[in-house]
């Protein structure tokens, strides 16, 4: 099987690296406008080579999967600090490891669910947890029952076929 180049346009990158570029060029020199106009048309491309026979959609679930893994690495260390844990004992630490590792693969899980049913493009595992943070159960006489579920919450789980019971 052959490699193959595929090139994706970033329209958010392509802006966010005009900018950068703008900001530190010289206001007074211009050779650097003229550089900015000759290398405009490559901002805001990724490029990526790979041997999978797959289509340009898929390809790029697979490296922004790969982006939100590194992510979630960085996410691990400098917002949970997982990196320096000051437990008391080991046991500690490998629960407080173990319940880090089942978020992880329930993210994931989360992440895959939504590629498989195309709403990637509409939403993150993160905007998928915000809305079912907002699901309540109630106990009222010995009954447990669900609080009233908001219209774009309710569509999502459907988007999902994820029952409520």
């Amino acid at each position: 099987m052959g490699r193959q180049i595929t090139v994706f346009m970033d329209e958010r990158l392509r802006v966010e690296e005009e900018k950068d570029y703008l900001s530190r060029a010289d206001k007074v020199d211009t050779t650097a406008l003229e550089t900015f106009f000759s290398v405009q048309h490559r901002m805001g491309t990724i490029s990526v080579i790979t041997d999978l026979d797959e289509n340009g959609e898929r390809i790029y679930n697979l490296l922004k999967s790969r982006a939100e893994i590194e992510t979630m690495f960085d996410a691990f260390k400098n917002v949970l600090h997982a990196d320096r844990a000051y437990m008391r004992d080991n046991y500690q630490l490998e629960g407080r490891m173990f319940i880090n590792f089942v978020a992880l693969v329930f993210y994931y899980r989360l992440y895959r669910h939504l590629a498989d049913n195309a709403l990637l493009k509409k939403y993150s595992p993160g905007d998928v947890l915000l809305h079912l943070a907002r699901l309540y159960r109630l106990k009222i006489q010995d009954r447990w029952l669900t609080a009233e579920i908001q219209k774009q919450t309710r569509d999502l789980l459907g988007k999902l076929c994820i029952p409520i019971t």
